[in-house]
């Protein structure tokens, strides 16, 4: 897909996992603008629909503010409890102060932050808790929560990163060491009728299809299953994940706004791909930050886990 020929906004689906480990995909067949960049398509077997393939975005740009409009509502009318009313037992609280009383009061905002912006399940609220209780640093247990929470990792690796990290390796270290175990998510190949299949199906959406593709991946549960649970049981992702021991609570895929005159102008001053240029917006709404400065670190070289490791230690040490 020439991005360059995209004369609208287009709307861009964060990458699901590691920060673009699944590179910028297109789940071809959406009736709905569901955009990410893409590289690659399955032309050679008309029989089928590959996920990672081209869209039509010309004759979808049209209704992609629309669809932008819709997720900015949804967002303001379901505005997160204030932290106030967050819960947390007075023997963890007391752990916290005791562990860094110098920055204890930022620790605990920092906590209660996180457990309201990444909607953080009772089970793994529960594990982190345990953990501080254990003496582990909440500061690097929440670093470790934003990865796991991007990556799709499960509650087991929370203990390991901060024993990682305890024991002196660098957080980029242990981010690099955790996607080169990790095999790199690729969007399933679907049969040529089976997206427009699923969509008909009522109480399925768009984002559905592909967070049970991703959790499919992760878990080795058959895609169909998750689908068929969903259907049944009518639990939200974040139940569903919780079952699965995956952190990532999200029932929907946040989007991220990117032009055609952006990706023509950073492919020009930074001398990066169309693909780079993407994955640099998608890395940029993970750690809050601005597209162009990230655009700057790639540039030179710097890693996305690096850039990860260093906005998220930042934001939880000072």
């Amino acid at each position: 897909m020439n991005m360059r020929k995209i004369s609208h906004w287009v709307v861009v689906i964060l990458g699901l996992g590691i920060t673009l480990q699944m590179g910028l995909e297109v789940y071809s067949g959406f009736p709905k603008p569901t955009f990410l960049g893409s590289t690659t398509s399955d032309s050679a077997n008309p029989g089928s629909t590959d996920t990672s393939g081209a869209v039509n975005t010309a004759t979808r740009a049209s209704t992609a503010e629309t669809t932008l409009s819709g997720i900015t509502a949804t967002t303001a009318a379901n505005q997160p409890a204030p932290t106030s009313e967050i819960v947390i037992s007075q023997e963890v609280l007391d752990r916290i102060r005791q562990s860094d009383p110098a920055n204890s009061d930022r620790n605990i905002a920092n906590y209660k932050n996180l457990l309201i912006k990444r909607d953080v399940h009772p089970k793994f609220k529960e594990e982190v808790e345990r953990l501080v209780l254990l003496n582990h640093r909440i500061s690097d247990l929440l670093i470790a929560y934003e990865f796991l929470y991007q990556a799709y990792g499960q509650k087991q690796d929370l203990e390991a990163f901060v024993r990682q990290k305890e024991a002196g390796k660098a957080w980029d270290i242990i981010f690099q060491e955790y996607k080169s175990s990790h095999e790199e998510f690729r969007p399933r190949t679907f049969d040529s009728g089976e997206l427009e299949s699923l969509m008909a199906i009522a109480g399925i959406t768009s984002d559905d299809i592909m967070i049970a593709d991703r959790v499919s991946f992760v878990t080795a549960v058959p895609f169909k299953d998750l689908i068929k649970g969903k259907l049944e049981s009518s639990k939200s992702w974040k139940e569903a994940n919780a079952g699965l021991d995956i952190v990532n609570s999200a029932g929907a895929l946040p989007r991220v706004q990117i032009s055609a005159e952006q990706i023509n102008r950073y492919t020009q001053t930074a001398k990066l791909s169309e693909q780079q240029v993407a994955e640099a917006f998608v890395l940029a709404t993970k750690v809050d930050e601005k597209p162009e400065i990230v655009i700057e670190k790639l540039r030179t070289g710097v890693s996305q886990e690096t850039i990860m490791s260093e906005y998220w230690q930042q934001k939880y040490n000072g």
